[in-house]
């Protein structure tokens, strides 16, 4: 087998870079491209940019900077905070569409553990239309990704399971406010039929004596026109 190469660029001098470029992900794909940031850091009046990509994984991935005083680290990381109590993923499990790559469904098996509430690795699962409440916070199934070693970029098989995190301080008051709303539709539909009044019988008994007047007011001008007079 022959094989020839051509240099198409020499460069005397040069250094390894990494470059950032946006891509439009397709539908249904769009969790699945890795962010990136361009950063500036000054240290000591000197300014240098460096590129810094999120990691797939929760484990941020660290460039080295260099400067003439010291080497620092930098990552593009998330915010992180402490929940009081901890999520472990045991399983995942994703059901796909027959014949397709089409996600159907999926489903996370974890185990909670939470020192101050005196729960220890208590089963947990957590899939779509079932969520996991705890400590205010509520946990949803929204999706998950490939999982992808950091180390070689390649995918492992394994999946990483995605959740939304919600807390509202509110929710109390909702659901009160929801049962005012019912009490007073029951309220509004129901007080006619005798729960706050006599069930229209007072106006039902003044109906009948204005009807039982009205007869007798006719039979009364009825006898008299039917009377002859004598004359004296």
């Amino acid at each position: 087998m022959t094989m020839v190469f051509s240099v198409e660029e020499f460069l005397q001098t040069g250094k390894r870079e990494e470059i950032a470029e946006s891509i439009e992900m397709p539908p249904g794909k769009k969790d699945d491209g890795l962010a990136a940031i361009l950063a500036e850091m000054t240290v000591g009046g000197v300014t240098k940019e460096i590129w810094l990509r999120k990691s797939p994984t929760l484990e941020p991935v660290y460039e080295t900077l260099a400067f003439s005083d010291a080497m620092y680290e930098v990552a593009f990381d998330v915010d992180r905070l402490d929940l009081g109590f901890s999520l472990k993923l045991n399983d995942f499990d994703v059901g796909f569409d027959p014949g397709t790559q089409q996600a159907s469904s999926y489903r996370s098996e974890l185990t909670l553990s939470d020192e101050a509430k005196g729960i220890k690795d208590k089963p947990v699962s957590i899939f779509m239309n079932n969520v996991l409440d705890h400590r205010g916070w509520r946990f949803f199934q929204t999706n998950y990704s490939r999982y992808v070693d950091p180390k070689t970029g390649q995918e492992t098989g394994e999946f990483v399971s995605v959740f939304q995190v919600a807390k509202n301080p509110a929710r109390e008051l909702i659901y009160a406010g929801c049962i005012i709303v019912v009490i007073g539709a029951f309220v509004q539909f129901y007080m006619r039929a005798g729960i706050f009044t006599d069930g229209g019988r007072r106006e039902q008994h003044r109906a009948a004596e204005k009807a039982r007047r009205r007869l007798a007011a006719k039979q009364g001008h009825e006898g008299h026109t039917g009377d002859e007079v004598e004359p004296l």
